[in-house]
């Protein structure tokens, strides 16, 4: 299995019991949009990029949005 493109966000998701296709129909998007994106094969715009960070306020952007896992 490959790394996470974004493994905070995925690690963030999972702990709170959030699912992949209910951050996409948040944003408007479809389940496979959002599983581009979140393999890194298309891009977050701004707009779901603070979308998905009212989903998950209390970690920072830059920290969310990181490919890599701070130890």
């Amino acid at each position: 299995m490959n790394k996470p493109f974004f493994p905070v966000l995925e690690a963030e998701l999972s702990r709170r019991g959030i699912k992949k296709k209910d951050v996409a129909k948040e944003l408007g998007i479809s389940d496979k949009c959002m599983s581009n994106k979140m393999t890194g094969k298309t891009e977050l715009t701004l707009s779901e990029i603070l979308g998905i960070q009212k989903i998950i306020p209390d970690v920072a952007i830059d920290e969310l949005f990181s490919h890599e896992v701070a130890v």
